[in-house]
């Protein structure tokens, strides 16, 4: 029980700071980000390991709880919990991750992932386009799990 809520007081209080780091520009007229980006790097991996707890969270009431919840098809419902929790940090931390491997890559293999479809123009984006894209996939992803929850759950 203990467990279950340090995992998810921890990912609502880092989720709640990176929120309020992001919005005190704005907030207090300032309108300058300057020196915040360290900051917010900061916000990033602590929401990946709060993520990381929460998604363990949900592994072990799935795994302690599952011959008390196998009447209810728990799989669907635990993987729509598991899509939800892991489009906050993990998503666009694998994404920076992979376009940040990319430009570490030599220029050959750069261009033979250029001409992946789909993948390679997702690696080479750049910021405004990644910012862009993100939201809009979080968009469809969240529009798909519902579906999944509500099929799930109907």
């Amino acid at each position: 029980s203990k467990l279950a809520w340090l995992g998810t007081m921890s990912f609502v209080v880092v989720c709640v700071g990176q929120t309020a780091c992001a919005m005190s520009p704005y907030v207090m007229g300032t309108r300058s980000m300057d020196g915040s980006d360290s900051i917010m790097m900061g916000f990033q991996v602590a929401g990946f390991i709060a993520s990381s707890v929460a998604l363990y969270n949900v592994f072990v009431v799935e795994y302690t709880f599952h011959r008390y919840l196998d009447r209810s098809s728990p799989l669907l419902k635990f993987m729509s919990v598991k899509i939800l929790v892991s489009l906050s940090f993990f998503q666009r931390g694998l994404l920076v991750i992979l376009q940040q491997g990319n430009k570490l890559m030599p220029e050959v293999l750069q261009r033979i992932v250029g001409y992946v479809p789909l993948f390679g123009d997702i690696i080479n984006m750049t910021e405004v386009q990644l910012h862009l894209f993100y939201p809009a996939c979080i968009l469809y992803e969240c529009f798909l799990t519902t579906c999944l929850h509500f099929w799930a759950w109907g």
